[in-house]
């Protein structure tokens, strides 16, 4: 039995167990799930039935994910949404909008609310379905061999909360997959220097940070390749309308988000709104906590390393749930390289290539 075909073997393990995962907690994992699900839910219900999107500090969570909430549905709840503190707001109407637009088609799919909710998170596993595939189209247009970074790359996504988070109805289901898709077309472009490719990165860049505004930081990326390949051309008046193109797309897109925050919150965006509203839940001490002070916390709260937040209460009253996290730890990490070590024609200089390249990384 060659090495190769074992390798073979472990990543169609892999993806299967992604998806029996993914399928299980699609089904299973409680409604809703504790991290703010119903709240993203909330600001899909404002985009596809009044058509605009939910504003911070003004609009209420909707009857339908109170009732859900409270385990009557389809029975109409009588709570008071202003009585009900932060629960009681579209507290995530803060986010960027992209996600929850393009889930609008699949909420209309059903007059059920609770069939919403599964149709919703059969949505997130489509997403879930293209970063898979998006993974693949990476590892194969920077490696020559691309199954070993391939199986590397689905570690992450066997990680319990990226699964979670995954499934569960939220825009962190969307960052993934753009990611991915910006880091492809960035590769493709490198490779084949076609003009168009940079221009959809630009484009995607701005899709992305519609999506979530931690993907900012792919910015960078995004400038470091067009210097690239200006030193590597150094032809700056065939690049200069390309990247021009493209770095405008990157932010243009963005400006009628920008505008809507500015119009209703005086600002270009509403975290700081959401800090205010947040903060009672999340800090009620109103403590100022220092790097250091977050590593003490890291260190003192491993099994949130890689276990979900939504799991940690299960995890201390079950010790084999903490145990659990070595098999994240090790086994998902000491398979590929050992199948590495075997010498599928991978050697030593092209592991540690892939531990260092940036375009590796997502």
């Amino acid at each position: 039995m060659s090495v190769k075909f074992l390798l073979r073997l472990f990543v169609a393990l892999q993806i299967g167990t992604i998806l029996v995962i993914a399928v299980t907690l699609l089904i299973k994992f409680p409604v809703w799930s504790p991290i703010d699900e119903g709240a993203h839910f909330t600001y899909i219900q404002y985009v596809a039935e009044e058509h605009r999107l939910p504003v911070l500090g003004r609009d209420p969570v909707t009857t339908e994910v109170l009732s859900i909430s409270e385990k009557i549905y389809p029975e109409k709840s009588s709570s008071d949404p202003a009585k009900l503190g932060i629960g009681g707001q579209a507290y995530e109407a803060f986010q960027p909008p992209l996600y929850y637009i393009l889930a609008v088609p699949f909420f209309f799919f059903s007059d059920d609310y609770m069939n919403k909710v599964y149709l919703l998170r059969g949505f997130d596993f489509l997403l879930l379905l293209g970063s898979i595939f998006l993974l693949w189209g990476v590892a194969k247009a920077h490696y020559r061999q691309p199954l070993f970074p391939f199986s590397m790359g689905l570690n992450f996504f066997l990680l319990p909360g990226v699964l979670l988070r995954s499934i569960t109805i939220s825009n962190a289901a969307l960052t993934i997959p753009i990611a991915l898709l910006f880091i492809w077309l960035l590769v493709k472009f490198d490779r084949s220097e076609d003009n168009l490719l940079l221009l959809a990165a630009g484009l995607t860049f701005a899709a992305a940070s519609l999506t979530h505004l931690t993907l900012l930081y792919l910015l960078p990326v995004l400038v470091i390749v067009i210097v690239r390949h200006y030193l590597k051309r150094r032809d700056l008046r065939k690049l200069l309308p390309t990247a021009v193109g493209s770095l405008s797309l990157a932010v243009i897109p963005i400006v009628p988000w920008l505008i809507f925050n500015y119009r209703h919150y005086g600002a270009w965006s509403a975290n700081n709104l959401a800090k205010t509203i947040q903060s009672p839940i999340i800090n009620p001490q109103g403590l100022n906590y220092s790097f250091i002070d977050a590593f003490h916390m890291v260190l003192g709260n491993r099994p949130g390393l890689s276990i979900p937040e939504e799991w940690l209460t299960v995890a201390y009253k079950h010790s084999s749930a903490i145990d659990s996290q070595y098999f994240i730890y090790y086994v998902l990490l000491v398979i590929p390289v050992f199948l590495t070590l075997l010498n599928f024609r991978v050697k030593s200089k092209f592991f540690c290539k892939f531990l260092v390249s940036p375009r590796s990384s997502v």
